[in-house]
């Protein structure tokens, strides 16, 4: 089989990431449909071995596919073996985080919840978010005190102080985007070989593997 996953790579699922070889039938998978993430679900479950697999480097990860894996490409589908200076499709797969809270109090709050990766409560004038990297909420919360939890506080009160100018804001931003593969290196079992796992998908026959678009075999 030349287009299934080494049983320890992960793929996005809905909830978090699993093993290949822990996805099972009815486990739903994030892919992306047009510009958005999308969920899929698996039907169909095969296993089998080889003595060779592909290791893909991108310029956001690598990770160690079948040879011919369908990786998406903006002129079509292309055997992961033969991707090295293409771009393929990816997403910064915020819906790919754990699932998160999203509250829409005031300017484009809901936005900035659901990009951050966010989790937290609302107050009766506040927001208080659960920020999973705590060097991003740095940035926005200076008052953060070294070795606590990044909890960012957000008041609702500052349109009261007459410097607001509304403005639209897309609050469902493009999820999708194109990175290069920067090499395509072989692997070859040092022992026992691989077992690798392919699935089969609906609706969707696409699934993302660390946010890289890849198609289930034909």
């Amino acid at each position: 089989m030349d287009h299934g996953l080494p049983s320890r790579r992960t793929v996005n699922a809905v909830g978090g990431r699993l093993r290949a070889r822990d996805i099972a039938v009815g486990t739903r998978l994030w892919t992306l449909d047009g510009l958005r993430t999308a969920q899929t679900s698996v039907t169909h479950v095969v296993a089998a071995t080889a003595r060779a697999t592909v290791e893909v480097v991108t310029g956001h990860t690598a990770f160690s596919v079948a040879a011919g894996l369908p990786l998406a490409t903006p002129d079509g589908w292309v055997r992961a073996e033969d991707a090295a200076g293409t771009a393929v499709a990816w997403t910064h797969a915020r819906q790919l985080c754990r699932e998160r809270l999203t509250f829409r109090m005031g300017y484009a709050f809901g936005y900035f919840v659901g990009a951050t990766c966010a989790d937290g409560t609302v107050g009766k004038n506040y927001v208080s978010l659960v920020v999973n990297d705590e060097a991003f909420a740095a940035r926005y919360a200076r008052s953060l005190r070294k070795g606590l939890a990044s909890h960012l506080i957000l008041g609702d009160r500052w349109a009261a102080r007459g410097t607001f100018r509304p403005e639209h804001h897309d609050a469902d931003p493009v999820e999708s985007g194109w990175v290069t593969v920067e090499a395509v290196r072989p692997r070859v079992a040092p022992g026992k070989p691989f077992t690798l796992y392919s699935y089969r998908l609906r609706p969707h026959p696409t699934f993302l593997v660390n946010g890289h678009l890849v198609r289930e075999a034909e």
